[in-house]
């Protein structure tokens, strides 16, 4: 008998006016999820401005995210 583990990947964002928190279950943590998670909030808040932290992402993994983003995302990236 195998001893495995399910694990469960978790992305969450609060939104800071209505105090809601929104989480959304994933397969795994990477970029292409992060990407779905980031599309959901945008379906969920339309027109919204959307401020996004990261705890623990990769330079790497920012910059797919950006280039997906373009000038969307870009300014989320900038070090200025």
């Amino acid at each position: 008998m195998k001893n495995q583990k399910e694990r469960q990947t978790y992305s969450g964002a609060l939104d800071y006016q209505t105090k809601e928190f929104i989480v959304q279950e994933y397969q795994s943590g990477n970029t292409e999820n992060t990407i779905e998670f980031i599309k959901y909030l945008q379906q969920q808040r339309p027109g919204k401005r959307l401020a996004i932290f990261w705890d623990g992402a990769t330079p790497a993994e920012f910059s797919r995210i950006a280039s997906w983003g373009g000038a969307t995302l870009s300014t989320i990236f900038d070090d200025n």
